[in-house]
This record gives C-alpha cells, structure tokens and sequence, in this order.
C-alpha cells in the first residue's frame, strides 16, 4: 500500500502567476478608477472645508471689528448728543432768562406808568377835593354862623 501525501495547499504553477498578474490589473484598475479620484475629492473636500473655516475666522473677526466700531460710534453719538442737548438747555436757559429780563422790563415800566397814572389822579383828585373841602368848610361856617360868607 501506498499513501500519497499531498500536504501544500497551494501548488505553485503557471496559474497562480496569471491569478497574481489579474490581482495587480485589478488593483492598478481600482487605484485608477476609484481609489485616485475619492482621495482628489476628499482633498478637494478637505481644502474647501478649510476655505470655509479660514472664511468663518475671517467674519467672525471681520463681526468684533464692526461691532467695536459702532459701539465707538454709538459712544461718540451719545456724547455729540450730550454737548447738543447741554447746548439746547444753555440756549434756553439764556433764552428764558431774556424773556425774564423782557417781562421784567415791561413790569417795571407799566409800574412806573401806572404810577405817574395814579400820582396824576391823585393830584386831580387832592385839587378836587380841596376844592370841595373848601366848599364844604364854607358851607359848614355859614350853617354855623347863620349867614353869607362872601
């Protein structure tokens, strides 16, 4: 009896080299055809996510620089708004002042007029009743002395 003992598994031969050149066409041909153009894509990808986020610091930093500006703008409008507003009540301050003078003024000569008006009055009304005084006080001394005095 005889036994034959085939222990490899795999046996070397022409086969195996054509199997071994079809495994390198197939891998040359998957490198060309899917590997080359998703890692271009993936870099391509990679590139423009870094445009994108070069963009977002460039906005974000673009945003403070705005923001510092109109807060140095809306501090500067308030403090032009101060000086307009401290100038408008200064203005009316010395506005109502002069109207105070004005009327003042005008008090004072209506005073003074209605003064002389009244002084005048008084003279008149003193002549007058010194004239009735006068009168009376003759009367009196006839009704007194029961006659005419001349």
């Amino acid at each position: 009896m005889s036994i034959v003992s085939n222990i490899a598994l795999i046996s070397i031969n022409a086969t195996m080299a054509v199997q071994i050149i079809i495994f390198l066409v197939l891998v040359w041909l998957l490198n060309r055809i899917m590997i080359k153009p998703l890692r271009l894509i993936m870099a391509e990808r990679k590139e423009h996510l870094k445009r994108i986020e070069d963009d977002i610091v460039k906005a974000r930093r673009d945003h403070r620089i705005l923001e510092e500006e109109i807060r140095l703008q809306e501090a500067e409008a308030r403090r032009e708004g101060l000086k307009i507003r401290q100038d408008l009540e200064k203005d009316g301050a010395d506005t109502a002042a002069q109207i105070i003078a004005r009327a003042r003024e005008q008090i004072a000569a209506q005073r003074t007029a209605t003064m002389a008006e009244v002084n005048q009055s008084m003279k008149k009304m003193r002549a007058e009743m010194e004239a009735e005084a006068e009168k009376l006080a003759t009367s009196i001394m006839e009704i007194l002395l029961n006659r005419r005095l001349s």
